[in-house]
């Protein structure tokens, strides 16, 4: 073997976590478990006994993380970090920054959730409606008059204008007097 060491840092999984390596500590903060980000940290803080190569490697963790799945966890002065680890805070604030972040990203999660619940609830309401406008063309003329009606109706999303058209088919007597005051509109 000539020296270097390969890891893919993909295929490290926290249930054959290296704590005692450096290396391998490094290259599994590329692909971070949320769970698992401050245990590491803090073994990878605690196996480096350098203080350059120390403050290198956790500024360059934290970055990577940030980068890699959006947590920041406020690592941008090593001398907060120096205090943090002297009082014995340094693992209860990592895992305090990360409590944070996931409750954040869990509020953005449902609210996103919930307006493309409502967009695809809108969305396919439009679409109901341009279908039973479609239909009621159909009953009350023809189905070339419905099939006519179903293409102006395409790209209609107004829901005002959708009621408007029912309300017309309605009062329209033919289905040529229904196209033309949709065309005129």
């Amino acid at each position: 073997m000539n020296g270097y060491l390969t890891l893919d840092s993909a295929a490290l999984t926290a249930d054959r976590a290296r704590d005692d390596n450096a290396a391998w500590l490094l290259a599994a903060l590329e692909n971070p478990p949320v769970d698992h980000v401050t245990a590491w940290m803090v073994a990878l803080d605690r196996r480096l006994e350098a203080p350059r190569l120390r403050e290198t490697a956790v500024l360059w963790a934290a970055r990577t993380v940030k980068r890699r799945i959006g947590l920041d966890l406020g690592v941008h002065d090593m001398a907060d970090v120096k205090a943090l680890r002297e009082n014995g805070e340094w693992e209860a604030y990592l895992e305090a920054r990360k409590v944070v972040w996931m409750n954040e990203y869990i509020a953005e999660s449902r609210a996103e959730g919930i307006a493309e619940g409502r967009a695809e609830g809108v969305a396919e309401g439009v679409a109901g409606q341009r279908a039973m406008l479609r239909d009621q063309a159909a009953l009350k003329f023809d189905a070339a008059t419905a099939d006519q009606v179903a293409r102006r109706l395409e790209t209609t999303a107004d829901a005002g204008r959708l009621a408007d058209i029912g309300r017309w088919l309605i009062a329209c007597g033919t289905g040529a007097e229904l196209l033309a005051r949709m065309d005129a509109a």
